[in-house]
């Protein structure tokens, strides 16, 4: 009993959301009260003349039924409605408007608006909407358009809203105008004329009806053929039923009517050689631009990281310099007071030559300031041939002096001072990439050293360690070994 209940509730339900969907569906369709009165009384009233000759849009076939585009949605809203219209079968388009304009019929089927069209008929919404295409033989290849048309010879159907357009602007091609769609068509097929512009359902219907299978859609125009429903100025409620029954076809419907009639398929722009090779050369230079703007961003980086890292060196310097000048001062307090407590006694050689010039604490600190920041930021001992007289012109410091400053604060020679420096350049250049194809020797020489015997030496007693030792190691530390 209980699963029979549960069965029941399930299809309450099914049939619930059926229904709401058919309301949905017909809420499409509603009227208003005064709308569906005026449907009631002038149901099977309404007057339709379609055009009598304009296939797929629309026509009458070899039985005399209406048929096409048009009169697929023109039964879609008959059903909808309820209704039936009466259709006024015309000899010809051209009877269609003056059988409207005089008023004795109420809808036109397939009409585009125009300024004079307007004065006696009311438009609804285009319900048809389809490209005007170039049609050409299968063996020309490439999307084409009246732009690339060249010298081929182009044939269009004569009298129709294209002809002044075409007449006027482009009459620099090779223009074959022809009495209808077919024979255009035929033409291209035959060879007659290189290429026909034409509506797009038009084409598809008779190529496919007249087996011209060497005939493709080679391009679109950019223009559209735009298709309403025009009713009598003077009905204003059948406008208001015809927009409402309209908007009501869903685009399903809309879809299955045209795939119906329309079976070509036209190509895009954004799939035409043209575009392709333009979009092939836009990514070219996008991917160039891109490259070197990694480049350009891997440079920069470079130059920013070396400015970040001769700032940090710069302040290292400072630093250092800095602390060699308090580590000398501090030095200088010790010397000071050795030497009043010695004042007395005798002096070696070395001292002596400095008192009739002995410099003060202060001298002596200002001085030291300069020799090491010259020393630092020019160089100079990386000339092979510096001397304390060579220094002590650049510096413009008495030579006797340097030596006093020299042995008195760092308790160094001129020698041993400078040859410091050198060892200090060769180590950083063992770390830096920059001189991995130099040889040790000429590593040496490019830091002041002139002779390999003297390099070995000075830089084994002051590292403890062989050159090719030492750069080993620098090599294992920058992860190279």
């Amino acid at each position: 009993m209980l699963k029979f209940r549960a069965m029941k509730r399930t299809l309450l339900f099914i049939t619930f959301l059926f229904f709401l969907s058919c309301s949905q569906d017909n809420s499409k369709f509603a009227l208003t009260p005064e709308e569906s009165e005026w449907l009631k009384e002038n149901a099977n009233k309404i007057r339709i003349a379609p055009d009598p000759d304009d296939p797929p849009i629309e026509f009458f076939d070899e039985n005399g039924n209406y048929t096409g585009i048009s009169a697929d949605y023109i039964r879609i809203l008959e059903d909808r409605f309820n209704i039936k219209f009466k259709i006024i079968k015309l000899d010809s388009f051209k009877e269609v408007m003056e059988e409207a304009q005089n008023g004795k019929i109420d809808v036109v089927t397939a009409i585009s608006e125009s300024k004079e069209r307007k004065k006696f008929l009311s438009f609804t919404k285009p319900y048809i909407d389809d490209p005007i295409v170039i049609v050409v033989r299968k063996d020309t290849t490439g999307y084409i358009t009246t732009d690339n048309l060249g010298d081929r010879k182009l044939t269009y159907v004569k009298n129709y809203a294209l002809n002044k357009e075409l007449t006027e602007n482009y009459s620099h091609l090779k223009l074959l105008p022809v009495t209808d769609e077919r024979t255009g068509l035929r033409n291209v097929s035959f060879g007659v004329a290189d290429a026909m512009i034409i509506d797009l359902p038009s084409a598809s219907y008779y190529i496919e009806k007249d087996g011209l299978m060497n005939l493709r859609v080679a391009g679109d125009e950019n223009i559209f053929t735009k298709y309403s429903f025009a009713i009598r100025s003077d009905a204003p409620i059948l406008k208001s039923i015809f927009d409402k029954g309209l908007e009501g076809i869903s685009d399903e419907e809309k879809d299955r009517i045209r795939s119906k009639w329309i079976k070509l398929d036209y190509p895009s722009y954004w799939m035409s050689f043209e575009f392709l090779l333009m979009s092939f050369f836009l990514i070219v230079a996008v991917i160039i631009a891109g490259l070197w703007f990694m480049f350009y961003r891997k440079v920069m980086d470079k130059k920013l990281e070396n400015r970040i890292n001769a700032l940090i060196m710069e302040q290292s310097k400072t630093k250092d310099l800095e602390e060699k000048i308090a580590k000398v001062m501090s030095h200088m307090n010790d010397v000071q007071k050795f030497s009043e407590k010695k004042e007395k006694e005798e002096l070696d050689p070395n001292h002596e030559k400095y008192e009739t010039s002995k410099l003060d604490k202060e001298t002596l600190k200002k001085y030291l300031e300069i020799l090491l920041k010259y020393m630092d930021e020019q160089k100079p001992y990386l000339d092979q041939s510096l001397t304390l007289k060579s220094l002590s012109e650049k510096i413009s410091i008495y030579s006797h002096h340097i030596s006093q400053l020299l042995s008195t604060c760092l308790d160094k020679n001129f020698n041993n001072f400078i040859n410091e420096y050198r060892v200090e350049d060769v180590k950083m250049m063992f770390m830096d990439e920059d001189y991995d194809e130099d040889t040790i020797l000429s590593i040496a020489y490019q830091s002041g050293f002139n002779s390999k015997a003297t390099f070995n030496s000075i830089f084994k007693k002051s590292t403890e360690s062989t050159p090719s030792q030492y750069r080993k190691i620098c090599r294992k530390k920058r992860g190279l070994i």
